[in-house]
């Protein structure tokens, strides 16, 4: 039999008790230290890093904080963490007893990443502003989102998938890590990311690593279909044309067989 290593060892041996005189007194060192492991384990339990439940009726605090590698959140209840979480996150507060620390993440630094220029950046912010879909879009951001669908409109409606990941900045809306293009910019946008005059997949993930705007991969489709250079060069995959036969006068005027190999020989 192996030496116990916890309660559950030690019950067999209790189930001899009766059997065993001064049992109890033999046992004492075993229990006292087994129990103050387990108030150990209760305080490690319950202090920090390790998750504490929800509480409805207390404050929440909610910390961020962002560098070049990534981002992380921490939920906190009365110094406690609650939840964590990474990458893609983003802060609701309903109520004014919540409160954001966050990291001073300064906008800037964001624009200095993108491969656009300040003049070019300065351009969509303007064009943003007068585009009647993404104001009322980057409003429903700012205001919170409806729970019900059918109280927002349609053209908000389709962007329902993405309103985790939707932010304003600055004026400019962005979807992750790129930015959403007005109406007016579309067209001027699908020249430049075709201007190497690459094929429909290299030009989608050209355009997915900064620009993002409805229905942006059927567009960029049916712009490089439409282009004339490409139409030009596009190499003709033309298949060979059958060659048929004479048709013979009468039967068994032309024969023919498949050649084949056995043991050896054709």
């Amino acid at each position: 039999m192996p030496s116990p290593t916890d309660m559950a060892g030690v019950g067999i041996v209790q189930y001899l008790a009766k059997f065993i005189p001064n049992l109890s007194d033999i046992s004492d060192p075993f229990r006292k230290r087994l129990k103050c492991d387990i108030q150990e384990l209760k305080q490690l339990v319950s202090s920090a890093p390790v998750l504490r439940f929800y509480n409805v009726d207390e404050p929440v605090t909610i910390s961020v904080d962002a560098n070049s590698k990534g981002l992380g959140v921490v939920l906190l209840q009365n110094k406690q963490p609650v939840s964590y979480g990474s990458r893609d996150a983003k802060a609701y507060l309903p109520d004014s007893n919540d409160k954001l620390i966050d990291d001073e993440l300064d906008i800037s630094y964001i624009e200095k990443q993108l491969p656009i220029s300040s003049r070019k950046i300065a351009e969509i912010k303007d064009a943003t502003e007068a585009d009647e879909n993404l104001k009322k879009l980057g409003s429903v951001v700012v205001s919170g989102w409806h729970n019900s669908k059918e109280m927002l409109l349609d053209d908000i409606q389709s962007n329902l998938n993405f309103r985790d990941e939707i932010t304003v900045i600055d004026g400019l809306l962005y979807t992750s890590q790129c930015i959403c293009i007005p109406k007016s910019l579309q067209q001027e946008m699908l020249v430049k990311l075709h201007e190497a005059h690459l094929g429909i997949v290299k030009t989608k993930q050209r355009a997915r690593e900064i620009l993002l705007w409805r229905n942006m991969n059927s567009d960029i489709e049916n712009f490089i279909k439409n282009c004339s250079i490409c139409n030009k060069f596009r190499k003709a995959n033309c298949k060979e044309p059958l060659k048929s036969h004479d048709v013979p006068s009468r039967p068994w005027t032309k024969l023919g067989a498949d050649l084949l190999e056995f043991k050896g020989k054709h």
